[in-house]
Parts: structure tokens; sequence; C-alpha cells
């Protein structure tokens, strides 16, 4: 090879990198972690009290909701977008009923589980980085906007969501909800496959009366072994919830980004221990969500119609596609359709449609 070879230099290297993730992603299966953490969500959201009705969105949503294996009628790795009533029974939560989202309604959830689509991706070209930041951005004010007064909004989102150097979209979010916590999951919880092992947040809202007392808003320079990278102030002040070592990597492409090096003890330990430091917080703090639960009789729309151009620079989300974004939830809230459940003769899509690739 040529010492004096530069990949900065040779167009078109970054895309071929995000299409082989894309590929690889095709051929890697997460379902097995998702109900990892789904387990261990569970399990703290009873302790909150959550109750009502659900909105589940995105990949694996069946375990999300809690379905056991034997009841799940969605291929492993299918996106979905289920509405149901919060569970009272213990894990796995069995003969739960859901009901496959209509495309319309209006009427808010108490518990938005979201599972961000490609969160785990490492994008490397400018264009797919960007494309990706702002489904992203629009997904996690989606969801926020889909949530009830007092309700509960999780995302499971790129660790970009909450470290990227321009804090509009986390202002845009603290202006409704309040942090009760957040967990950075090691590197390749998900999947281990090149391009796919970007870390992941957990990351649990709270659509509060009064105003939020933990900030997220804004992320700080940091240099990880030698490298500048941002780092969201919610972790530092609370290293505890970075369920590894937190460090840098380089990119050919661009800027370094960071990661976490998994620790010594299992994920489901460091998740269960960080879980219950968060609940703990939120009961210190008052939490109060609402107790009861309303009809299953409408749904609403998630926020991946909302047609947005990609923004001019990959750090940016425009005012304006936030605004376009707000608009999709308001014309879709205006619309009603009552709900079809998922039976075998009438069975959610088997096949995921995935990300489009990145700047392709």
């Amino acid at each position: 090879m040529d010492p004096t070879w530069n990949p900065e230099f040779e167009p078109g290297l970054a895309e071929l990198a995000d299409l082989a993730a894309l590929t690889d992603r095709e051929t890697s299966d997460a379902t097995a972690p998702h109900a990892l953490i789904a387990k261990e969500l569970w399990t703290s959201l009873r302790r909150l009290g959550v109750s009502g009705r659900m909105l589940v969105m995105g990949e694996d949503a069946e375990v999300y909701a809690g379905l056991p294996r034997t009841e799940r009628l969605i291929s492993p790795g299918a996106t979905a977008e289920l509405i149901g009533l919060v569970p009272g029974s213990s894990w796995p939560h069995t003969g739960l009923q859901l009901h496959q989202h209509p495309g319309t309604q209006p009427d808010p959830f108490d518990l938005v589980i979201t599972n961000m689509p490609a969160n785990d991706l490492v994008t490397r070209s400018a264009v797919g980085s960007a494309r990706q930041w702002q489904q992203h951005a629009i997904n996690a004010l989606g969801s926020i906007g889909l949530t009830s007064p007092g309700g509960l909004s999780v995302l499971l989102a790129s660790s970009r969501l909450l470290d990227d150097t321009d804090p509009y979209v986390r202002r845009e979010m603290s202006r409704a909800v309040e942090l009760l916590g957040a967990l950075r999951l090691p590197a390749g919880t998900l999947r281990r496959a090149p391009g796919n092992d970007g870390t992941v947040d957990l990351i649990l809202l709270h659509h509060r009366g009064s105003p939020g007392t933990t900030p997220f808003t804004e992320s700080t320079p940091v240099t990880l072994d030698g490298r500048d990278v941002h780092v969201n102030q919610y972790y530092d002040a609370h290293p505890d919830h970075v369920l590894g070592t937190l460090t840098s990597r380089d990119n050919p492409w661009g800027p370094a980004d960071t990661t976490v090096v998994p620790g010594r003890v299992g994920l489901a330990t460091e998740l269960r221990a960080g879980l219950n430091a968060i609940v703990r917080s939120a009961r210190a703090r008052g939490l109060k969500l609402p107790a009861d639960a309303a009809d299953l009789d409408v749904s609403i729309d998630s926020m991946r119609e909302s047609g947005g151009r990609a923004p001019t620079r990959p750090s940016a989300i425009r005012a304006q596609d936030l605004g376009e974004a707000r608009a999709v939830v308001a014309r879709l809230r205006a619309q009603r359709r009552n709900a079809d459940p998922i039976t075998p003769d009438h069975p959610a899509p088997s096949t995921s449609p995935g990300p489009e690739p990145p700047g392709l």
C-alpha cells in the first residue's frame, strides 16, 4: 500500500463504508439483547407505577412490549408500531393483547417505548450522518409528542442524541420533559458487526408539570485517550451511568467519536443497578404518573412520515424541519381510525424495510 495514501482524499469510501455496514446489519440479529434490555426495563417501569395505554415502536416491538417468544407473530428484527394496555403481570407478559398501529389517532399514550431505527449504526459519510441525525431528532421529538402529560417516554437512541455539539434538539425536548435518567450501553451490546457497534443510550423521560431538575441539554468537550470529543453533561455528573469505560475511537472520515468498553460485570447486572438508581432518584423527586387507564380505541402515528429534508451540515437540525415534524403530529392527531388486533389471519408485517442507505 502506498504510504502516502490518505483515505480522506479517496472519494466515495465513506459512502461505501455506510453501505457495507447496512449490508452486514441485515444478517445481524439483535433480538436476544433487546429481550434482556426489555426485561430489566419493565421491572423498573413497574416500580415507577406505570399504567394506562402504551405505544411501542421500532425494531422488535413485540419484544419490548414483553411478549414471550411463543406468542410473537412478527419476525425477529422487523419493525412495527403496536398499541396495548400497560400489562400488570410479571415478565414475560403472557397473553398481552397488542394491536397494530392504524396510522392515525389523536390521543396520546401514558407510555411510549421507541427503539429508534439504526440506533447502533455508525455512519461515516457526511450525508449519511446528517440523515441519521435528522431521523433520530425527529423520532425523539415525535415520541415526546405522542406521550400524555405525566406519562413516560423511553428511548433507545444513538449516543449522538445526547452528545451532539448542537444542543437545539435537546433544548426542544427539555421544554416538555424531565430527564429521569439515562444509561449508556457498552459498544456492541446490540450487534458486534463492523459499523453496527455504535453506543446506544437507554433514556427515560417524564412529561412533567414543572421545570426539570436534571440538566441534559448541553454537551461538554473532553479529551479521552488523546482525542477531543463531546459528552453530555448528564454523564459528566453521573459517570456511573456509563455501563463500562467511556473512551474514544478514530474516524477515518471525520472527527473522533465516543465508545464504551464493556466492563467485567454482565450487562443484565449493570442495567439492573443503573435502572434501580434512576427509580430511586425519581421517587425521591416525587414522580407522579397518571393513575387511570384510558380505553384502547385509539392510537397515534409515528414521525416516520415527516418528509423533512436532510440538514445542510451533519451536526445541525433546522427549526423549520422540527416545525414540519410537529405539523405532521398535529395533522395525524386530527384523524381517527379503529385499531385492528394482530391475529394469525391479520399479522403485522413480517419483514423490515430497514433504514434508507445513508448517502446513497
